[in-house]
């Protein structure tokens, strides 16, 4: 097995972190780059320079690669590429990517990309950080145990060896309203002034209160797992799974709710329309 590194958008803090990972566990590493490297001095360690231009990094790394080899990368479809190809992908969080949540993360990519494309968001305006912190203890969790764990067994399954972070609310752009609770990630990736896209994560038995938006819709995506969006006038209960679309018309109240056993993660795209976030602790307390 070989470890190779998508290194032009990998952090140098992370690739320090994979430097004294591969020496540790003695596993040979690449860096693929369009742009000098330097990397320490070691038996372990090299660095290939290709030409500048729109994925050449990418195809060089797939195109070297074997069945069984671990790349480090945050692109989607290279990502999918290794997959394909028999490899395991790990993005610079310490995340695994597993043939069953390769096809979600795609399909979020396209939706994103066409929502850009169509000035509906722009990453530049609003758009959150991962935070740092977090992703350099997933990292650094993650990879030295890849050689040890069997990545292969825990990719086709889907499981992602890294322990559970606790509960955090990303109060970046949040409104007010949307303080006074506490869920697994209330992410914003992207904002303009007509258009917002949240992404969520709720451990089992957590939820968003009841609430409604004066002025815009709500589109929820389901990325993985499954939960429940339940409305009032009418009152119905929508079961989402993964890749399930929904959308909540405004001034509907609606709550959304992880009845499994299992993490649930979705995308709300809000808008168009002025953003506003109206808690309804009435409601809490009567369903809840």
């Amino acid at each position: 097995m070989q470890i190779w590194v998508d290194a032009d958008a990998c952090p140098l803090v992370i690739k320090e972190i994979l430097y004294r990972a591969a020496e540790r566990v003695q596993v040979s590493m690449t860096l693929v780059a369009n742009k000098p490297l330097h990397t320490p001095r070691s038996k372990f360690l090299r660095s290939i320079q290709v030409g500048r231009g729109f994925d050449v990094a990418d195809n060089e790394i797939a195109r070297r690669m074997a069945a069984g080899d671990l790349v480090i990368t945050a692109d989607i479809p290279l990502a999918a590429d290794v997959i394909e190809r028999g490899g395991h992908a790990l993005n610079p969080r310490g995340e695994f990517y597993s043939p069953d949540n390769i096809r979600e993360r795609l399909a979020t990519r396209d939706f994103l990309a066409e929502l850009r494309e169509s000035g509906g968001a722009d990453r530049r305006a609003g758009a959150a950080r991962p935070d740092r912190p977090q992703a350099l203890r997933r990292c650094a969790r993650s990879l030295p145990r890849a050689p040890a764990l069997g990545i292969g067994h825990d990719a086709r399954r889907g499981h992602n060896p890294v322990m559970a972070e606790p509960n955090t609310l990303n109060t970046l752009n949040t409104r007010p309203g949307e303080r006074d609770y506490t869920i697994k990630q209330n992410l914003v990736i992207a904002e303009t002034p007509e258009l917002r896209v949240v992404d969520l994560t709720l451990a089992p038995g957590e939820c968003v209160p009841w609430h409604l938006h004066p002025d815009n819709a709500d589109l929820f995506i389901c990325l993985r797992g499954s939960f429940e969006i339940r409305e009032i006038k009418p009152d119905r209960t929508t079961v989402m799974r993964a890749l399930d679309r929904h959308s909540v018309p405004k001034r509907v109240p609606h709550t959304a709710v992880n009845v499994s056993d299992a993490e649930c993660e979705f995308l709300i795209v809000q808008g168009p329309g002025r953003y506003d976030f109206k808690r309804l602790p009435k409601l809490d307390a009567d369903r809840h």
